[in-house]
């Protein structure tokens, strides 16, 4: 989840309430301004238009992550991603390649 401003949590716990996403025919999608109206109307609280916003874009960036993450290759969001030069990814795996073949040419004997 993207950061919330300190003092804000309150809105995880709206976002969960109400649904972080809902579906459609094409899978997971964010909530929308009627969802989050309806889900004020039940519970009888009135939000800010700030508060509303920040949860509709909580929302969004929930359902992209659902979407990306059928892919075995989308690194989980709770990771810290490394920040990797293209060039220093390449020479890890010019590394990785060496020892592989190295670790062959071993079990050939």
């Amino acid at each position: 989840m993207p950061p919330v401003p300190y003092g804000s949590e309150y809105l995880l716990e709206v976002l969960f309430e109400c649904g972080p996403v809902k579906q459609s025919m094409s899978g997971a999608v964010a909530i929308d301004d009627v969802d989050l109206m309806a889900w004020q109307n039940n519970q009888a609280i009135d939000l800010s238009g700030w508060a509303c916003k920040t949860i509709r874009n909580l929302s969004h960036v929930y359902a992209d992550t659902l979407r990306q993450a059928i892919s075995p290759l989308f690194p989980p969001p709770y990771i810290p991603q490394l920040d990797i030069s293209p060039e220093k990814r390449e020479n890890i795996a010019k590394g990785l390649l060496s020892w592989v073949d190295k670790i062959n040419k071993v079990k050939m004997r």
